[in-house]
């Protein structure tokens, strides 16, 4: 017997994570990306963040561990 299998389970969750802000309140969030990922342990996470094309700020991706965000 064949067992079909739910579309629901072929995709995957995805989140999206907004950070705004200067460097320290990227540094804040880190808990709080901690306590995301483990709530969506099989979800992808993608960050998004509001700075300036070619800017010299540091970006978000550069001080949150990798393993929070995809």
């Amino acid at each position: 017997m064949r067992q079909k299998i739910s579309t629901a389970s072929k995709t995957k969750q995805k989140v999206l994570v907004y950070l705004f802000g200067s460097l320290g309140d990227t540094l804040m969030a880190i808990p709080a990306l901690r306590a995301v990922r483990r709530h969506f342990r099989d979800a992808e996470l993608i960050l998004l963040q509001n700075i300036p094309a070619g800017g010299t700020i540091v970006r978000a991706s550069q001080v949150i561990p990798e393993d929070l965000i995809d």
